[in-house]
């Protein structure tokens, strides 16, 4: 069981900590220690235990003491927890996996302080031996000691994208600070965010198993006709010889599949395409990356972007056994087998993905990330991709103001068919457009660590299908082209373009040319240069949700908007201090000559009748801005990314379905409007 306490309750040292006669008992009348969720950050830990009440409801946030104002030390806990090894499990080597903490941690086990290369960056997965710190019999004990961002920074009384932006001076999520759309997180995400596992293994360690797969232009032929298609796949894996001397060891890789053709029937059968064995020989402490040879795999089954076809995968497990015959490590995972392209196009300026042979019409979402507490189970995180799947989306954005997804995320947007765009952790907002400086973060170094890992999880994700520098904006001179050189070495049958506004997005030169994020007249959209560009990369609007959800957010005493009307006959919308709070956003712009598309239907009275016309009212956007921009395919545009599919918290606005997966109008709408077959198209 794990267990939190704020560090300035604690007198001990992490040694004594972790020492026998000292482990906490949560149990205790006076105890400072509660039980904690793993992963699970300070502050998600402190509401699931009711310290705080639920930030996401009324204005429980304005409650919570902010990091900027109280202090670090606030936020600054210890994590425990005891365990026992598993007696089936008798090979040598131990490793404690941590797979994200944000931002800095001290650790501790057994009585004694572990020393840790890179003990801070809230991004970066770690792979430490502990097998010498290890009891094999009896309890075994761990603490870490975490802390905060070094740059928490303030949020001004106004608020504002990132607030001060001094988190932008480090590698974390920079939303923490708050933005239009999202109030901002009290402890700035402080915690263990991710998974932490032991692993058991000989002297040689696997890690990130990955293939990338492509077709040959004769491939392309036969697809076209119709045809057997061979697929071409590389395999590499992250080989760690963990000991003091040099070992020979047989390096086995099997490429298998489960034949639906046997789908019924209740054996399973698996179909094996591909078994390579290879004799290695890793020097002592050694970290190499193995690479087979390219390999090809007949009668391929091809994955396709959601709505163009099916999403076959294929299981990839790798063993490595010892020229002793001493199995030491096994890893596996997932991967398809497609072409991917992505080039400018000369018609309309905007990027262009071509996958097996045939355009793809970017119809996608950008997501931040399922919770802003970072409350993000793999079951979570499923059913977000799942929800943009049944839209009949083919892309999500990782947008560089979170940039906080892990392995499910991508797993998951492999098996619904979601294209991912990966972005690091930039933003126009914080990075020196906005505020800040165009240098941030500060430490180059880590943020390149951090970026490398990130590309050594993503490259075996057949979804994974762009890298971009950032948001708005592209790191220094120094990283974009220290980047750039990484993915041509890591992944080179992948993009990397600087920005979201450059080389095919938005204007492709870097100005501020996306948008806009309000209500819109509905027949705007239709118009051939509503969108003077190729590819949009934020096209957003309302997204007020069902009452039930509304209700639970800010309970029935809750005011309808009074509607006024102004000099130009329109209607402007003074909305309460309730609905601000969440972050609304009017369904009318007197300014702009939009008629308010909620009182086309009757000025609303109730809560009730308000939400109830709120989802006529985003039935006609959203399908409006599907269908404007589709019928415009390939003679103006190549795609668009709405802004945004979701919220990680009870917001108000931008929102295909809410933090509690209730789907609006709108999810239904823009599921219509991308329908593979359409009167529009």
């Amino acid at each position: 069981m794990w267990m939190i306490a704020k560090a300035r309750d604690i007198f001990l040292s992490g040694c004594e900590l972790t020492s026998p006669s000292h482990a906490p008992d949560p149990l205790h009348p006076q105890s400072p220690w509660m039980p904690a969720q793993v992963p699970g950050t300070v502050l998600a830990n402190l509401v699931g235990g009711g310290v705080y009440a639920d930030p996401y409801i009324g204005f429980n946030s304005m409650k919570i003491p902010d990091i900027g104002e109280v202090g670090p030390q606030e936020y600054t806990y210890w994590y425990f927890c005891s365990f026992e090894l598993h007696e089936e499990m008798p090979l040598p080597y131990w490793w404690l996996q941590l797979d994200g903490i944000n931002y800095s941690f001290e650790l501790f086990l057994n009585g004694k302080k572990v020393g840790v290369a890179d003990d801070r960056g809230m991004f970066l997965r770690r792979c430490i031996d502990v097998s010498d710190l290890l009891e094999a019999d009896g309890s075994n004990f761990m603490a870490l000691l975490v802390r905060p961002p070094d740059h928490y920074g303030t949020i001004p009384p106004t608020g504002g994208q990132g607030g001060d932006h001094e988190l932008a001076k480090d590698v974390a999520s920079q939303f923490f600070q708050g933005w239009d759309w999202v109030i901002p997180v009290a402890d700035r995400g402080t915690g263990v965010w991710s998974d932490i596992l032991l692993k058991n293994t000989g002297r040689l360690v696997l890690q990130d198993a990955y293939a990338q797969s492509w077709l040959e232009p004769g491939d392309l032929g036969d697809l076209k006709a119709g045809k057997p298609v061979t697929g071409q796949s590389k395999f590499g894996v992250n080989i760690t010889n963990a000991s003091d001397e040099e070992i020979t060891a047989v390096l086995t890789l099997q490429v298998q599949h489960t034949d639906t053709a046997f789908a019924d029937s209740d054996e399973e059968f698996v179909v094996i395409d591909l078994l390579l064995k290879d004799t290695i020989t890793i020097a002592p402490r050694q970290v190499v990356d193995f690479l087979f040879p390219p390999q090809s795999i007949s009668n391929a089954r091809l994955w396709w972007p959601n709505g163009m076809g099916e999403q076959p995968l294929y299981d990839l497990v790798m063993t490595v056994v010892t020229e002793e015959g001493d199995f030491s490590d096994g890893c596996q995972s997932r991967f398809g087998i497609r072409n991917l392209e992505s080039f400018v196009d000369k018609a309309t300026g905007g990027r262009k993905f071509r996958v097996n042979g045939s355009d793809v019409f970017v119809r996608g979402g950008n997501y931040i990330c399922s919770d802003a507490l970072l409350r993000q189970p793999r079951e979570r995180v499923r059913s977000d991709v799942q929800l943009h799947a049944h839209a009949n989306l083919n892309m999500m954005r990782c947008w560089g103001g979170a940039g906080c997804q892990r392995k499910p995320f991508y797993d998951a947007c492999d098996e619904f068919g979601i294209m991912v765009w990966v972005e690091f952790w930039i933003t126009g907002d914080d990075d020196g457009r906005g505020g800040g400086s165009a240098d941030f973060p500060l430490d180059h170094e880590l943020f390149m660590r951090c970026a490398e890992d990130l590309v050594r999880s993503a490259r075996g994700n057949v979804s994974t299908s762009i890298y971009v520098g950032g948001n708005e904006q592209t790191p220094c001179k120094e990283l974009d082209g220290r980047l750039r050189s990484l993915i041509a070495e890591l992944d080179g049958g992948r993009d990397y373009v600087c920005g979201s506004l450059w080389e095919g997005f938005g204007d492709g030169k870097g100005n501020f040319s996306d948008g806009p994020y309000t209500i819109q007249d509905p027949r705007s959209f239709y118009a051939k240069k509503f969108y003077p560009y190729g590819f949009n990369p934020e096209v957003g609007s309302v997204g007020l949700p069902l009452v039930t959800t509304l209700l639970a957010i800010l309970g029935e005493e809750e005011a309808v908007p009074s509607y006024i009307k102004m000099p130009n006959g329109l209607l402007m919308e003074e909305i309460s201090s309730g609905l601000e709070h969440h972050t609304y956003i009017p369904y009318g712009n007197p300014e702009l000559g939009v008629a308010n598309q909620v009182a086309l239907y009757g000025i609303p009275q109730t809560l009730e009748e308000l939400c109830e016309q709120a989802q006529l009212a985003n039935f006609v956007q959203y399908r409006a801005l599907v269908e404007g921009f589709s019928m415009h395919m390939w003679t103006d545009h190549t795609g668009f990314l709405i802004w945004k599919t979701q919220n990680p918290w009870m917001g108000l606005r931008g929102q295909l379905y809410d933090w509690s997966f209730s789907p609006l109008a709108s999810l239904f709408a823009v599921r219509l409007a991308c329908q593979p077959l359409h009167v529009f198209l």
